[in-house]
């Protein structure tokens, strides 16, 4: 068990190394681009989904060629270790550009051409990382493997917001190059400790990845994609939250606009720490009871938080929802993905993470300019709210109704 504790960790720090780079990407590049570069809130939110659209572009197609690779490193960590330090650089040189040539239009182009390429390598290495998870370990562990990941990715995102963050607006190249240093120093704990020893033969699967897609496109696995379609549900529901809720107190609450928005990452921050200490307990229910019983608890516990963030009014009586909030996202957050690589056959783990990820991602594109139409609409931006129950809502439809315990078996 201490070995089992052991290799949680260390793949934990896999996740870390990309998370610590990801949570200043977003915490930070949107500073840099409207105060260095002038760009409009729209512009810049244009720019940002760079991260997203690469992410559905590359994370996808790459974790789903895994499956056919053969090397004397592996399937997955090939990927990984080569993409690690070429994220680390384009992102620490990132930093550099504006310093180097200034805020004009050439900086900016060069600027977001740093950002791409840092996205590809990131996509490269996230994908296959995550399939590498469940390459080594067994269908039973993975819950709590998969919780103890995002705990591990919650720690970076802390190490970030209360300390390289702090250094990073002082000195912009001082905190990228220390999140980068962060990030090579987890791949390189990686590489050296954790041994890929596929449970597949080199023989086996020996054909075209896409050979694999077509394989799930059988009527037999629609239980698969409508639990799938309940995580892109899910995921709607979430980016909605994270991308208009510091907006909306701002705009709506009453508050000076400085203190309304303090008071909304406080909120946002109690949320994701709740999130990232449920974790590993989301993992063990999720292992003890079945993923997909704590999902549906998860899913009820969001709508009722929602409800509560709604009808509470202010930032201030409305924490402890988000509490709430927190605990039933990592519920369903943390169970989402084992859930559906228990449906997946060992030589399927690269295609299954890949739709998985197609789901997740293709939501955070979607939701943004959905609630943003959906409140210009109505003419209020309380309804991402409502609309966040919706999606809560049918995720939840969708969850019950994809019955995926014949896939299960049929697999184990």
């Amino acid at each position: 068990m201490k070995g089992t504790y052991a290799k949680y960790f260390l793949m934990g720090l896999g996740y870390m190394g990309i998370s610590v780079i990801l949570s200043l990407y977003e915490a930070d590049v949107p500073v840099m681009l409207e105060e260095t570069f002038s760009l409009s809130n729209l512009a810049t939110g244009l720019v940002i989904n760079i991260d997203a659209f690469f992410a559905v572009a590359f994370m996808p197609i790459v974790t789903a060629y895994s499956d056919i690779v053969r090397t004397r490193t592996g399937r997955r960590l090939p990927f990984f270790l080569t993409a690690m330090p070429l994220m680390a650089f384009f992102f620490a040189l990132s930093a550099l550009i504006p310093m180097v040539l200034g805020s004009s239009t050439c900086s900016l182009l060069v600027f977001i051409l740093m950002l791409i390429l840092t996205n590809v390598f990131l996509g490269v290495a996230k994908g296959p990382f995550m399939a590498l998870m469940c390459d080594v370990t067994e269908p039973r562990e993975r819950s709590v493997a998969y919780g103890f990941l995002n705990f591990m990715g919650g720690l970076g995102s802390i190490l970030v917001y209360f300390g390289i963050g702090h250094i990073s607006s002082y000195n912009r190249f001082a905190g990228f190059a220390m999140a980068s240093a962060v990030a090579l120093l987890c791949a390189s704990v990686v590489g050296s400790y954790i041994k890929e020893v596929p449970r597949v033969s080199p023989l086996v699967n020996s054909g075209s990845w896409w050979h694999e897609v077509q394989t799930i496109m059988n009527p037999k696995y629609t239980s698969l994609w409508l639990e799938l379609f309940g995580v892109f549900l899910w995921f709607m529901a979430v980016s909605g939250i994270e991308v208009f809720y510091v907006v909306f107190v701002a705009m709506e609450s009453g508050f000076p606009e400085a203190i309304a928005e303090t008071l909304a990452k406080l909120n946002l921050g109690i949320m994701s720490s709740a999130f990232a200490f449920f974790a590993v307990p989301a993992g063990w229910l999720g292992a003890r009871f079945g993923s997909k019983r704590i999902m549906i608890i998860g899913l009820l516990l969001t709508g009722f938080a929602v409800s509560g963030i709604m009808s509470a009014g202010s930032p201030v009586t409305s924490r402890g929802y988000f509490a709430i909030a927190g605990v039933g996202m990592a519920m369903v957050g943390i169970n989402s993905y084992p859930a559906v690589m228990d449906m997946a056959k060992p030589t399927q783990n690269g295609t299954f993470t890949a739709f998985y990820l197609f789901a997740s991602q293709i939501a955070y594109l979607i939701s943004a300019p959905l609630i943003g139409f959906a409140s210009d609409l109505v003419g209020s931006r309380s309804v991402v709210f409502e609309l966040t129950l919706v999606f809560v809502f049918l995720a939840l439809v969708f969850m019950v109704f994809a019955k995926t315990e014949k896939i299960r078996e049929d697999v184990q």
